[in-house]
């Protein structure tokens, strides 16, 4: 399964941040690329899942390594 294929097989709504500022999902976006898988597995469910859903949701036409490799210790 392609990097891309894990991506949509998530089903993230494409408004699932459409009441929330592309400023602070940008910052969400970026606390979880620097997080090591570790702690994104540590953190509670809520704030692992959205951290999660920032970084993979907005750029779902390119996944770079790094994500998916979070993408795959974590899940």
């Amino acid at each position: 399964m392609s990097k891309l294929q894990r991506v949509r097989a998530l089903e993230l709504a494409p408004e699932l941040f459409g009441d929330v500022s592309q400023k602070l999902v940008a910052a969400w976006r970026a606390r979880a690329s620097k997080e090591y898988p570790s702690d994104l597995r540590a953190a509670a469910g809520p704030v692992r899942y959205t951290l999660l859903a920032a970084l993979c949701g907005p750029s779902r036409k390119r996944i770079p390594y790094r994500r998916s490799r979070q993408m795959n210790a974590v899940g």
